[in-house]
């Protein structure tokens, strides 16, 4: 049986950590035990077949097109608990920075997660909003969440109507606009009351929303519908502005509001 230690210097010689008298050492251990000779070995060979893998590009805006092709819900049991293995996964990997540690424990953590979460949302979630996520395939209403304001802007050849919708932990904008591909739309909000979650759009459209530290802009708006979802940060009013412009010049904005909520 390979002692302990033995091992650790295994795996830090295999990844250069080992200082000269470790190296040493190991190389005096594996020359009288065939069994530890044999792991370094595989070791070896493994961090090998691992170092030749090529990287790969991922293509752009990736992580937008995950969050829009997943259901926004609130955190479920599994969640936390995949969440929590997480941390834990990253925590060992500062101190196990071996390779052979690194692939095993990612694969279970991997296998483990995909398990808990492949059954979806819990039974007794409060409100589920996942027929709002991701590309839209029809418009509302949503009957679980409160109807807050409602209204019209626009100009001669543009016209567009806001509904902000939501509950205590949700702020939902639906925006229909009509009108030429050349029309930008931007929402200011205060990041301290509501925080930008999701978008969606009924007619797919290539890269068209942009982030700011207070708004969302979405360029090239045309004949579409647009679901924007907010996490609520405060219990206060939120108000949400909506603004239409052309060329970088402004042709109609309105105020929307979305009520308090109690504690």
């Amino acid at each position: 049986m390979i002692e302990e230690r033995y091992i650790t210097l295994i795996h830090r010689e295999v990844d250069g950590l080992n200082s000269a008298e470790e190296s040493s050492d190991l190389r005096s251990y594996l020359s009288h035990d065939a069994g530890a000779s044999d792991y370094y070995r595989d070791i070896l060979k493994l961090s090998n077949m691992l170092g030749a893998v090529p990287l790969v590009e991922p293509p752009l805006n990736l992580k937008k097109r995950i969050l829009n092709s997943i259901a926004v819900h609130l955190p479920s049991r599994r969640q936390n608990l995949v969440s929590a293995m997480a941390a834990q996964f990253v925590q060992s990997l500062r101190i196990h920075k071996s390779y052979a540690f690194v692939f095993a424990s990612g694969l279970a953590i991997g296998i483990i997660g995909f398990s808990l979460l492949d059954g979806g949302s819990p039974p007794n979630q409060r409100e589920s909003i996942s027929h709002i996520s991701g590309t839209m395939t029809r418009p509302g209403p949503f009957p679980a969440l409160m109807f807050y304001d409602q209204g019209d802007l626009g100009a001669a050849d543009v016209r567009g109507q806001v509904t902000l919708r939501g509950s205590r932990d949700l702020l939902l904008v639906e925006l229909q606009v009509k009108g030429g591909r050349d029309v930008d739309v931007a929402l200011d909000f205060a990041q301290d009351d509501v925080g930008f979650s999701s978008f969606s759009q009924q007619n797919p459209e290539p890269d068209n929303l942009r982030m700011e530290p207070n708004s969302v802009r979405v360029g090239n708006a045309g004949e579409n519908q647009y679901t924007l979802i907010f996490s609520r940060k405060s219990h206060n009013v939120v108000p949400v502005k909506v603004s239409f412009y052309r060329f970088s010049k402004l042709l109609s904005d309105r105020v929307f509001s979305a009520a308090a909520v109690s504690e």
